[in-house]
């Protein structure tokens, strides 16, 4: 197990929730996770209620310019009991929109 994950523009698939869990699954308890992702994609409010629900605290959200938003997470011991079930109540495109490549 780890003490540090990061996960820098990873969550840019459909199934980011997949790599959250597996992000809660190799940390130990207290490891902290960090987030880097676009502003114009993620609402953080949302975004830090899916981690709470996922077993995860929130330690810092910070707003790089307009561009990006980077947010670090501590593992908690246990996920909260409603975990999985609140989890189903959220749409998860609203907390994360579907990202769109532009060709240039």
């Amino acid at each position: 197990q780890s003490t540090w994950a990061v996960l820098s523009l990873a969550l840019l698939g459909t199934n980011w929730l997949d790599f959250l869990h597996e992000a809660h699954r190799i940390l130990k308890v207290g490891g902290v996770l960090k987030v880097a992702e676009l502003g114009s994609r993620i609402v953080p409010v949302l975004f830090k209620l899916v981690m709470h629900h996922l077993g995860f605290k929130t330690l810092r959200v910070d707003q790089i310019s307009d561009v990006f938003y980077v947010l670090d997470f501590r593992k908690a011991a246990r996920p909260p009991p409603e975990g999985p079930q609140a989890l189903k109540k959220i749409d998860l495109n609203d907390v994360l929109k579907p990202f769109h490549y532009k060709k240039r």
